[in-house]
């Protein structure tokens, strides 16, 4: 059922590309995903305390997030690279970042989840009714770390995506409207180095 959706979606996004360069995307996307499960329990927390001097920021990107600390900050981050290095790498800011997540149905990874995020001092926060938690979090200074690119099913705005109008999340402009903190919108890709 994945692998039929994924494919529709990338038709949908990459009309040009052919079926198997497509099926390819796919591939690499799950791959990915493998990574991004190994990144959370493993290789991650090998490098609680030294994480920073493993990063190359872009231009001014180091000094925006610093410059945000203690303000309520929104960041809105993707699902794109590395992106549970980036909550690690607010975290060891000192941004103290909030997540809302729903935990995967897998008992033993979600517990590792929760352990490894608790050990950088991130905060899980509940997806359900979890907006109150992030305006409290907000309120006291801390960051709200969101990746809202998926469907949205709470009161979504519908806004055009590749031509069809996509369920979108309001969440991060609502908290940024209401707070005094910026809106920030970053990424972490892994290089070669």
């Amino acid at each position: 059922r994945r692998r039929t959706l994924g494919l529709a979606h990338l038709k949908r996004a990459l009309p040009k590309v052919s079926a198997r360069e497509r099926e390819g995307i796919l591939k690499e996307s799950c791959c990915h995903m493998g990574l991004f499960g190994i990144d959370s329990v493993s290789l991650l927390p090998r490098h609680r305390g030294a994480l920073l001097s493993r990063v190359e920021f872009e231009d001014g990107a180091e000094e925006t997030l610093l410059a945000a600390r203690g303000l309520g900050a929104v960041v809105v981050q993707p699902h794109l690279g590395c992106f549970e290095g980036m909550t690690y790498i607010l975290a060891e800011m000192g941004l103290d970042p909030a997540v809302p997540m729903r935990l995967p149905t897998n008992l033993y990874l979600a517990r590792r989840l929760e352990s490894a995020r608790g050990e950088w001092g991130v905060r899980l926060l509940p997806r359900r009714g979890g907006v109150r938690a992030l305006m409290s979090h907000q309120k006291e200074g801390g960051t709200v770390l969101l990746a809202p690119d998926q469907n949205s099913h709470q009161a979504p705005v519908f806004l055009p995506w590749f031509g069809e109008l996509a369920a979108t999340d309001r969440t991060a402009p609502g908290l940024a409207l209401r707070g005094e903190g910026p809106l920030l919108v970053c990424w972490c890709l892994r290089t070669d180095q």
